[in-house]
């Protein structure tokens, strides 16, 4: 189960990207879990077109990678 804060996020984020904006970013606490905030979210988030069905998601260190 998300937290409250974690929810909110997505919220947020998928009203940014109802009103049209295209770049989202979140920014939270170590240890607040980003990565299950997005986790949750990329499934969320409409495709722009219907090709546009793949995520890419880039981090800069080995340890967030691994995170499971």
């Amino acid at each position: 189960k998300l937290r409250a804060y974690q929810q909110e996020c997505i919220d947020r984020s998928l009203e940014a990207f109802a009103r049209g904006t295209r770049r989202v970013a979140v920014s939270l606490p170590v240890g607040s879990g980003k990565t299950v905030v997005f986790s949750h979210l990329i499934p969320l988030i409409p495709p722009p077109t219907a090709i546009a069905t793949k995520t890419l998601v880039l981090a800069h260190r080995t340890e967030v990678c691994r995170e499971g």
